[in-house]
């Protein structure tokens, strides 16, 4: 359960947040931020396409910009699902993969909310381009960042008329906040890095999701195999419809 990418909005029967190890030091910033605080802010931004063979779509009608969620609707993907049924465990407890996949294709962030914002006046992309840090005024508040040129190193600072929203992935998110002086103050002060606030947990407790393959034999033909992909019926589906196993990787 704790190897889910994305929030489904399903009513849990235990928070997410007893799934994660001992070591986690159970402090103030860890009890406000566990699953339920992360669920409505995960819902806007989320569009659900469920197996309709396992669980019905909870998905909000609407037509804002959403990243598209999508779960295969296969035997194989079912068989698993009823398993957990079948053992007496909570409704999905045993969950199908989840794709970023619409129409075919992979679906990102760059697909739904990029792409069709290039022709506002006010955006700006910046390419061959590194932030170096954020920049904090005397209150702490983010009010710009300082940027290098990756070809000739100049450094230009460009300033906040409103915030600086920071979305760097799992890795540059917390080197970016230590560089810019935000994080466990005697790290930063062995790398003379000046301090703006002290975060000691900034950075910690990082750890890979742990993955046992199961090698089964079934008197089905419901396994992905090279002849099945490698056969101008697959290549013909997913260029005609969009569908097929072309569709789901």
């Amino acid at each position: 359960e704790a190897m889910k990418p994305y929030l489904d909005g399903i009513e849990r029967e235990r928070n997410e947040g007893e799934a994660c190890p001992t070591k986690l030091r159970d402090d103030d910033i860890f009890e406000q931020n566990q699953y339920p605080s992360m669920l409505p802010t995960g819902s806007k931004s989320q569009l659900f396409n469920f197996c309709p063979s396992s669980a019905p779509s909870t998905s909000p009608q609407d037509h804002s910009p959403k990243l598209f969620i999508t779960t295969t609707d296969n035997v194989l993907s079912k068989a698993f699902t009823d398993a957990g049924a079948e053992l007496g465990l909570a409704n999905h407890i045993f969950n199908p993969a989840r794709y970023t996949i619409r129409n075919g294709i992979r679906w990102s962030s760059y697909h739904e909310y990029l792409r069709p914002a290039f022709g506002r006046a006010n955006l700006h992309v910046l390419t061959n381009s590194v932030v170096q840090r954020i920049i904090f005024d005397e209150t702490k508040r983010a009010v710009g960042v300082a940027v290098a040129d990756s070809v000739d190193g100049t450094v230009i600072v460009i300033n906040a008329l409103r915030e600086v929203i920071l979305s760097a992935g799992a890795f540059q998110t917390p080197q970016l906040l230590k560089l810019s002086g935000v994080g466990p103050a005697a790290e930063l002060k062995r790398h003379n890095v000046p301090l703006v606030h002290d975060a000691p947990q900034l950075g910690q407790n990082l750890f890979d999701h742990l993955n046992l393959p199961l090698y089964v034999s079934i008197n089905a033909s419901a396994s992905v195999t090279l002849n099945k992909i490698a056969n101008l019926h697959s290549i013909y589906n997913y260029l005609k419809h969009g569908t097929g196993v072309f569709s789901s990787t």
